[in-house]
């Protein structure tokens, strides 16, 4: 985790939470699709791809902030089937992970 990105050590409450924060050049946004929602083991398959990244990749729902690398944060979320999250970078070079990640979300974690 970078200095500046310090912040994103476990979620947080952000109430200006939009799709164009400069702090992430690279967002998508998904649709948790499966049954059982974002539960161990997607979180788990989340976190082991995050960590391939460079940069920071987080996971954002209603305005709270998760690191994608930590599956504790990922679950504090509370993503059930439906919700809708973005999955975010803090560089551009990191825009395979980010669809890495919404793909496995897409796909329904594989389940």
């Amino acid at each position: 985790m970078t200095d500046s990105n310090k912040e994103h050590e476990s979620y947080t409450d952000s109430p200006n939470y939009d799709m164009d924060r400069p702090e992430y050049p690279v967002m998508q946004k998904a649709v948790v699709l499966n049954e059982k929602g974002i539960h161990a083991r997607p979180a788990g398959k989340i976190a082991m791809i995050a960590k391939k990244a460079e940069s920071d990749i987080v996971i954002i729902k209603n305005g709270q902030i998760a690191d994608a690398t930590q599956i504790m944060d990922i679950l504090c979320l509370f993503c059930p089937m439906g919700a809708e999250i973005a999955i975010a970078a803090t560089a551009p070079s990191d825009r395979r992970i980010v669809d890495e990640i919404t793909e496995l979300v897409n796909g329904k974690f594989e389940e």
